[in-house]
């Protein structure tokens, strides 16, 4: 196992970057990357886009990212993305709790049918 697909297994949320020939970097969640649709695909190969590595929301709540290459240009990029991945993580994460909060409150309301 090399060490994206690591970084892939070890992470809760998980995004691969892509870097168009202007440099700009877009990340894709890695389980949403195949659902991706013809459209968009055309446009990212119209742009030349090329895959610069991964990045990861580990469960020990750290975000590791792991280039394709160490090339300065793919690092720099890579470096470039952490903000929006955070960013984009901090949302899933919230969303999640979210739905386990309601599904707590639910559960606490239900009446205790036990008999003593």
């Amino acid at each position: 196992m090399d060490a994206l697909e690591q970084l892939a297994q070890d992470s809760q949320i998980v995004a691969a970057a892509l870097m168009t020939a202007d440099r700009a970097v877009h990340l894709f969640d890695v389980d949403e990357v195949q659902t991706l649709s013809l459209g968009v695909l055309m446009e990212l190969t119209k742009r030349e886009a090329r895959y610069i590595g991964t990045i990861g929301y580990k469960h020990d709540g750290s975000v590791v990212s792991e280039p394709a290459n160490y090339e300065p240009d793919t690092v720099q990029a890579m470096l470039s993305a952490l903000p929006a991945f955070v960013t984009y993580a901090a949302g899933k994460l919230v969303a999640a709790r979210g739905d386990s909060v309601s599904w707590i409150e639910r559960l606490h309301a239900l009446p205790d049918t036990r008999t003593n």
